[in-house]
């Protein structure tokens, strides 16, 4: 049986979503190893400031299950240069349940072999 995938191949949730997003995108991006160009944005300069915003949050959540104080926190997000970072972050506050039955693994990674591939 042939095999398309490079051999370890580590699937991930990205390449995962790149596959059900567009299979020869895929193709030529994991198996082919093919490089593509950025995204074009409009303005480039807002696409930064977003992603850095959204990697701002995403630091601010995952140190608040780390076990970080959520006063802390929300004074970090509350000082951001991103007015937006406080208000997802409130926004997160507000609908997600921080007292969870459990133990949390926040830095712990999941991953399951199938076939000569891990998921």
């Amino acid at each position: 049986m042939a095999h398309f995938l490079p051999l370890p191949f580590v699937f991930t949730q990205s390449n995962l979503q790149a596959f059900l997003n567009c299979p020869y995108q895929f193709y030529l991006r994991y198996v082919l190893h093919f490089q593509w160009p950025a995204a074009q944005a409009r303005d480039m300069l807002q696409f930064e400031a977003d992603c850095l915003a959204g990697a701002r949050f995403h630091q601010l959540v995952h140190q608040l299950f780390l076990g970080v104080s959520l006063p802390k926190l929300s004074q970090m997000a509350k000082n951001d240069p991103d007015s937006r970072v406080s208000v997802w972050f409130d926004t997160f506050i507000t609908a997600f349940p921080l007292m969870l039955p459990g133990e949390l693994f926040p830095e712990h990674t999941i991953g399951v072999t199938l076939g000569k591939h891990e998921l």
